[in-house]
């Protein structure tokens, strides 16, 4: 046994050798890089002796100096995914807990890998440092750069030749585990038979009509619902808010633009100005199929078809790669120098005379032939012609100017006003009131979670502060107050007795729907016919429809019953299930199975999909079998 278990993790630290020149182990390169920006060294090997630790893992600690390292970053990386970055939209406590149990994660990983023996050589932690992107200079690794970014990190060499080394380990025992599983041909082919599957089926819809006139409820019946069911009638803790707001949108309405403003920027705009020349172009496009390089056979042919005379059009539509324009006979239209690549542009308007073709001609897209097929020029535009731009452009400066003004001023002032009448007489601003905003669901600016955050802080909620100056949208910058708190309340019954009676009564009618539903199931089952079970309800069974597990026109609960009921032999299968609309009686009368070929291409696309699939279950087992063994300690 121990002889097999040393052949597994001898297996195992081959596996990570072998792939360090896979393409697998280019993307853990990748993730060391990320994870060591974002965690550091210290999330992999420790900080100093002594540090207050946030969490122990089989004895080793996790500080909170590298704790606190990793949180910042991940701060850091969210708000760089954000559109418009905005710190008041971070759930800190979500991002608290995240990057916590990943290090505990990281920690059990590189403790089980260490545990079996697994390491690299200093040989091959050279190999992994020079082959790294982020150490290269034009494709080649420099010491220099080396020693600059990881001394920039605050790290020594030999801290992140060994953080390098464990977290590359635990990076690579992670990935073959992943990678560790595989789905056979034969399933896979089973897998896509059921998949394209179709069953005949017909069905009877129960209404609530059906039941609803027998249905009764009790008044003791409301109040017991009333008392066991505290929590659903409860008004949700709100608060009454007194805001300011400074709208870059009114700032702009308010600047006044005069003639003399307007004459001047159109004074600069014309001195930058030439009349523009814009030529129409065609042009045939050949794309490399594979490196850098067009294939010279290709140009050869292109070029030999243009020298003996053959229509450009027809050699664009016939050869040209650009799907956007060789239908067209590669017709560009009308365009200016700036509109194209440097180089297309170039040898564009180099052209002399109309229909001559210049090529070929290479850039960033490949190798063109460029055909010019008429020029124009375009006069400089007329005062009139540009007025509303240039007022718009004026005034939307001076408002941008003057909102970042009026904000960093309202952000000094609010933070020591006790009030917002100050700030608000002060920026000549407006306090507005609005009640009963609750943590979610309310209208705009209060539909903005950074802001609700805020208000719902203890800063302002309790020690009753004016909030930050939260940017709610694009513009528009708000600091709000507190004005009365209300806590959680239960509703009086009164209040909500129709809505308990109407919830009792759906409840009762699903309830008795179900009960006739079974019943007439149980019919069927037994051998009555359809016709006679559907007798005296005031519904009829549908025609009978071939169905797909995907069929659009069919609900979906009805779709995932009949797709679990057996095969039919002499007699049609039924079941039943709950729809929107009531109940569904189901009717399997037949299954066609589909003959799939051994060679069809979606059962290597649908195996690639399970393995992938097992994969990340087996990944997850294996952590969670580590977690399940390990001393886990979290301190905070």
């Amino acid at each position: 046994m121990v002889a097999a278990s040393q052949r597994v993790e001898n297996s195992m630290l081959q596996d990570i050798r072998d792939n360090s020149q896979s393409t697998i182990a280019k993307i853990i390169v990748v993730a060391v890089i990320v994870s060591l920006s974002i965690f550091g060294v210290d999330a992999i090997i420790g900080g100093f002796g002594g540090e207050p630790a946030v969490a122990t893992v089989n004895g080793n600690d996790i500080t909170e100096r590298e704790y606190q390292r990793a949180v910042q970053t991940r701060r850091q990386q969210i708000l760089s995914e954000m559109e418009r970055p905005d710190p008041t939209l971070l759930d800190e406590g979500a991002i608290n807990r995240e990057v916590l149990e990943i290090m505990i994660n990281r920690s059990l990983i590189y403790q089980d890998a260490k545990d079996r023996g697994l390491e690299l050589s200093d040989a091959e932690i050279d190999q992994l440092i020079t082959s790294m992107p982020v150490f290269q200079v034009d494709g080649t690794f420099s010491q220099e750069r080396f020693l600059g970014l990881v001394r920039n990190r605050g790290m020594g060499v030999q801290e992140f030749r060994d953080a390098l080394r464990r977290d590359y380990i635990a990076s690579q025992v992670q990935a073959t585990v992943a990678g560790s599983t595989f789905a056979v041909p034969a399933t896979s082919r089973e897998l896509l038979t059921l998949q394209q599957q179709q069953r005949e089926i017909a069905t009877l819809t129960l209404e609530p009509s059906l039941v609803a006139d027998e249905i009764t409820v009790e008044e003791s019946e409301i109040e017991a619902y009333y008392g066991d069911n505290a929590e659903a009638f409860m008004r949700p803790e709100t608060v009454d808010v007194a805001w300011i707001a400074i709208d870059r949108s009114d700032l702009k309405d308010a600047v006044e633009v005069s003639e003399d403003d307007l004459r001047e920027l159109y004074e600069k705009r014309l001195a930058g100005m030439e009349a523009r020349e814009e030529r129409r172009s065609a042009h045939i496009l050949l794309v490399p199929e594979s490196g850098d390089e067009v294939a010279q056979e290709r140009i050869d042919e292109v070029q030999q078809a243009l020298e003996r005379g053959d229509d450009f059009a027809d050699v664009a539509e016939r050869l040209s790669d650009d799907p956007g324009s060789a239908d067209a006979g590669g017709e560009l239209g009308f365009a200016n120098r700036d509109s194209f690549d440097p180089a297309f542009s170039d040898a564009l308007f180099a052209i002399e005379e109309k229909g001559e073709v210049s090529g070929p001609v290479k850039t960033s897209y490949g190798v063109h032939f460029i055909k010019l097929l008429e020029t124009r020029t375009l006069d400089k535009p007329e005062f009139e012609d540009l007025r509303d731009n240039l007022e718009d452009e004026i005034a939307s400066e001076r408002a941008d100017q003057r909102y970042i003004e009026l904000t960093d001023r309202l952000a000094d002032i609010s933070f020591s006003a006790f009030d917002l009448e100050g700030p608000a007489a002060e920026l000549d601003l407006e306090v507005q009131h609005i009640d009963g905003v609750s943590r979610e669901s309310n209208e705009a600016p209060f539909d903005h979670q950074g802001l609700i955050r805020q208000i719902f802080s203890s800063d302002v909620l309790e020690e009753g502060n004016n909030s930050e100056v939260v940017e709610v949208a694009d513009g528009l910058s708000v600091v709000a107050r507190v004005r009365e708190h209300h806590p959680e309340q239960k509703l009086a019954l009164e209040r909500v007795r129709d809505d308990i009676e109407a919830t009792l009564r759906e409840n009762k009618i699903a309830e008795a729907l179900a009960e006739r539903a079974e019943e007439m199931l149980e019919r069927l089952q037994q051998g009555a016919a359809p016709e006679e079970v559907a007798e005296g309800i005031d519904a009829n069974w549908t025609a009978g429809t071939m169905v797909k597990r995907d069929s659009p026109d069919i609900a979906s609960p009805v779709l995932e019953a009949a797709f679990r009921l057996p095969h039919p032999e002499d007699q049609p299968v039924y079941g039943r299930a709950d729809v929107p609309a009531g109940v569904s009686l189901i009717q399997l009368r037949a299954v066609e199975v589909p003959s799939v070929s051994a060679d069809d291409p979606l059962i290597a696309q649908i195996q690639n999909i399970v393995a992938r699939q097992y994969g990340g279950q087996v990944a997850q087992l294996y952590l969670e079998a580590l977690r399940k063994s390990a001393e886990i300690e979290r301190l905070q």
